[in-house]
């Protein structure tokens, strides 16, 4: 059975807040849909590359975030995430700087990081 999905905009705050918890600079990029909007997740390494992280559900309906792109150069991780924009113009676009790569809506009630390997490659 599926679970259900946070509005977005309640994601966005759970997650901007833990980033905050744990010293690590987060900022909404785009603001996409208030209540249905996709959630996507740059991660910037501060080494010039980043991942891009999207929600996905996994083969038992549960929510959790996937490597949509990279670890790649950020440049293709932010012509990546426009092109993902440019096709759900509801998406919400946040960027984290770590250096560890960590993803801080991984533990949000969003749901955990799911295993495999980035959805896109280049």
């Amino acid at each position: 059975m599926t679970e259900p999905k946070l509005k977005a905009h309640v994601a966005v705050s759970a997650g901007l807040r833990r980033a905050d918890r744990e010293g690590l600079f987060a900022a909404v990029v785009y603001r996409g849909d208030r209540d249905a909007g996709t959630l996507l997740v740059k991660v910037n390494h501060l080494d010039g590359n980043a991942v891009l992280y999207g929600q996905a559900r996994d083969g038992d309906g549960r929510l959790g975030w996937r490597p949509f792109a990279g670890p790649a150069p950020e440049a293709r991780i932010d012509a990546a995430a426009e092109r993902e924009r440019r096709l759900d113009p509801d998406a919400w676009l946040i960027e984290v700087e770590d250096r560890a790569g960590r993803n801080p809506f991984d533990d949000t009630p969003a749901g955990p990081c799911l295993d495999g390997g980035a959805l896109f490659s280049f």
